[in-house]
């Protein structure tokens, strides 16, 4: 292999691995982002059943159950839970088309230890929020599929990957330049030396007026 070449492949190697860390790293951040900002939309959610449980009883889930009917786009609503500490069901709201989930009694007994738990319920993400208010003592599970930021870093992903291509193919085209301009002066003593013969010594190979190694060389 041609000097020139290793020059382009190690030069595209190298700047292919500091792109991919770079690229890496902003999707790794980007999908962390996009799970804390959904926990907090589910804790907010929760914090507001609860509060609304809390000051109206049992007479709130009338105004939930008509709130979570009417805001079926909500992507941070789409099952939810009111369940009491001995784990009897009070509010009950399951978005249509989305498979129901299923509280387990290591999740309730877990709320009710750490007061805030998140889970993972099969494809969706879930926070349960344990609530004592007066007489009641209570569990609130919201769940959901964050459609909208798991699009956006989707989305990301894609014009991540396509710069990634983008930016190795260029490197790769600006690095055959470089190589070419730097080896220049070799190749013009190559082929001034291949025009040296014993019928013909008056040639010279130019040295030229610089300082570097290629004109050592030449």
């Amino acid at each position: 292999m041609k000097i020139r070449y290793k020059i382009m492949l190690l030069f595209t190697l190298l700047v292919t691995a500091i792109i991919s860390l770079l690229t890496g790293s902003v999707y790794y951040f980007a999908k962390l982002e996009r799970v804390e900002v959904f926990e907090k939309r589910l804790r907010s959610r929760a914090t507001y059943n609860s509060q609304l449980y809390s000051l109206m009883g049992d007479s709130a889930f009338i105004f939930l159950r008509r709130m979570d009917t009417a805001n079926t786009v909500g992507t941070a609503s789409r099952t939810i839970r009111v369940i009491s500490a001995d784990g009897t069901i009070l509010y009950r709201f399951d978005m249509p088309g989305v498979p129901p989930i299923t509280v387990s009694n290591d999740l309730l007994q877990e709320t009710l230890a750490k007061g805030a738990v998140y889970f993972n319920p099969g494809s969706l993400e879930g926070v349960a929020l344990h609530r004592t208010v007066g007489k009641r003592d209570f569990i609130v599970v919201v769940a959901g599929h964050d459609d909208d930021g798991l699009e956006r870093v989707e989305t990301l992903n894609k014009i991540l990957v396509i710069s990634l291509v983008l930016g190795v193919c260029l490197t790769a085209f600006i690095s055959f330049l470089f190589a070419r301009q730097l080896l220049r002066p070799i190749t013009q003593i190559i082929r001034e030396v291949k025009e040296i013969s014993s019928y013909d010594l008056s040639q010279r190979v130019r040295s030229g007026t610089g300082q570097d190694e290629m004109s050592q060389l030449g």
